[in-house]
């Protein structure tokens, strides 16, 4: 499992400016940083298998399919805002 734990901003606040994840493998403790790009192609060949970490647990990070794409999180089976409060890199 791949938790993110840190974000890059590039020109704004909102889940279409992170350019960059900081990220821990929980199974075998490696780190790294990967680009947008580069998050987007795991998840999408990895589904279920990245995650955040809030105060209730882990929530799932998916791909909004949009003109760019971005990342958001969902929980309950609604988007939340989790990748917005981690900390910044």
């Amino acid at each position: 499992m791949i938790k993110i734990i840190a974000v890059h901003f590039e020109n704004g606040k909102e889940h279409q400016h992170i350019s960059k994840f900081n990220w821990m493998n929980t199974n075998t403790n490696k780190s790294g940083t990967s680009s947008l790009k580069e998050m987007i192609e795991y998840i999408n060949n990895h589904a279920k298998t990245v995650f955040v970490e809030d105060k209730q647990g882990l929530v799932e990070v998916f791909v909004i399919d949009h003109k760019p794409p971005y990342l958001r999180t969902k929980k309950d089976n609604r988007e939340t805002d989790n990748l917005l409060y981690l900390s910044t890199f």
